[in-house]
């Protein structure tokens, strides 16, 4: 009802500003100290030493061309020290591999339990959880959501009539790329009963840019969304 609405509405955008927008969460992508000095992973102690010291020649705070830039750059001299000195020493630079690999599990098995979540609250079609769990997992980096789970909050979004909601969901899942045939019809079905059109004929071009076989109920729709909306240019013609 109404009531639930607002209450999805408000979670959203509660979620957004507080999840979004927040301190990256240690599952994030963050800034490694290898990314500091612009290197990869597997480069040589002789690498990581001259990728210092040329970065070091731009960034030190005595070779700064401007008062205004001096703390960004003293800043960015201190990031480019913390990482050589961890980096430039053997012993050092495998303890901070190891903590690399540890905070890539941990932020693994965040994802698989969030996602976990996820899908039990639209099972028990507690949609304003769902939605919060939803834009927790979406924040990590890669989204360890199943296809088949954010197909589902999609339906219940679409199913709870909440357009609104699924149109988030559907955009976020879309850019993160795992979207399957089955959600991408599911939305294109609810856009065509609310009678959006344009974002219908659009999730029909995505479905088939992505090499999707819309059904044949969607494509004798489409067929007849196409159709209205000639005559309507034929009309504005004459």
């Amino acid at each position: 009802g109404p009531t639930m609405a607002v209450m999805v509405s408000i979670s959203l955008r509660v979620l957004y500003s507080t999840v979004l927008r927040a301190t990256p969460h240690r599952g994030l992508a963050a800034r490694t100290h290898y990314e500091s000095l612009g290197v990869g992973a597997r480069a040589t102690q002789a690498e990581i030493k001259q990728a210092y010291y040329r970065l070091a020649r731009e960034t030190h705070p005595d070779a700064r061309r401007s008062p205004e830039a001096g703390a960004g750059e003293a800043a960015a001299f201190g990031e480019l020290s913390a990482a050589y000195e961890a980096l430039s020493n053997p012993v050092r630079r495998r303890a901070y591999d190891l903590q690399l690999s540890s905070a890539a599990a941990a932020s693994r098995l965040d994802g698989a339990e969030l996602d976990a979540r996820l899908a039990h609250a639209v099972k028990t079609d507690r949609l304003a959880d769902a939605l919060a769990l939803f834009l927790q997992v979406h924040a990590l980096r890669p989204a360890p959501i199943r296809p088949e789970n954010g197909g589902a909050l999609l339906a219940l979004c679409i199913r709870r009539a909440h357009m609104r909601q699924a149109a988030f969901v559907y955009g976020r899942l879309r850019d993160a790329a795992i979207l399957d045939a089955r959600a991408r019809d599911a939305w294109f079905r609810a856009c065509l009963a609310h009678g959006r059109a344009d974002e219908a004929m659009e999730a029909f071009r995505e479905m088939e840019a992505c090499g999707v076989e819309p059904s044949a109920s969607a494509r004798a729709a489409m067929r007849q969304i196409r159709a209205y909306a000639a005559a309507l240019a034929d009309q504005r013609v004459t």
